[in-house]
């Protein structure tokens, strides 16, 4: 199915609804909560085009910072992106652009490549910036926020592209 520009910006819209609603799906483990967000993420990654893809994620750090309560814990506004979590926040755009243009091979290992240069953005910008915050060192803040995070970031990534494989196959539309 042809896909329209019309079509590609109410599906982008769709995607920023979904990591709306799975930013809220989390516990809180520490000073960065583990939620569904980075599923979302990978799902417009695997789905998208690279420009809606970051198109979506993007919408979502501005619905965010006008003070909507999108972030985690029903958190929104400025001193939500430039709070600890913030740095992880600002990656999600570029994770999903980042996966998008990687998995256009659609292999596994296409696949595989883009999870870790999207995870790798991911927890390098989150971790700088969360250790500049907190004037823990790199080491502590890996520890903290990133060690705890690998196996579950990497079962978020690996069910999204199992889920947007099986959209493909049923819908037709991507």
């Amino acid at each position: 199915m042809k896909q329209n520009k019309t079509f590609l910006l109410c599906i982008t819209a769709l995607f920023t609804a979904l990591l709306c609603i799975c930013s809220q799906i989390s516990i809180t483990i520490g000073p960065v909560p583990i939620n569904l967000a980075v599923f979302a993420v990978f799902l417009s990654g695997a789905l998208l085009p690279p420009v809606y893809a970051f198109s979506g994620g993007l919408a979502y750090l501005l619905l965010g910072g006008i003070g909507l309560p999108v972030f985690a814990g029903m958190n929104g506004g400025i001193s939500a992106l430039i709070g600890p979590t913030g740095g992880y926040l600002v990656a999600y755009p570029l994770m999903a652009w980042a996966f998008s243009m990687v998995r256009k091979e659609a292999t596994m290992i296409s696949y595989i490549i883009g999870v870790l240069i999207s995870l790798l953005i991911c927890y390098g910008l989150g971790t700088v910036y969360f250790s500049q915050l907190s004037g823990m060192s790199i080491t502590e803040s890996l520890a903290v926020c990133v060690i705890p995070f690998i196996l579950p970031d990497l079962g978020k990534a690996f069910f999204a592209i199992w889920f947007a494989d099986v959209l493909r196959r049923r819908t037709k539309i991507f």
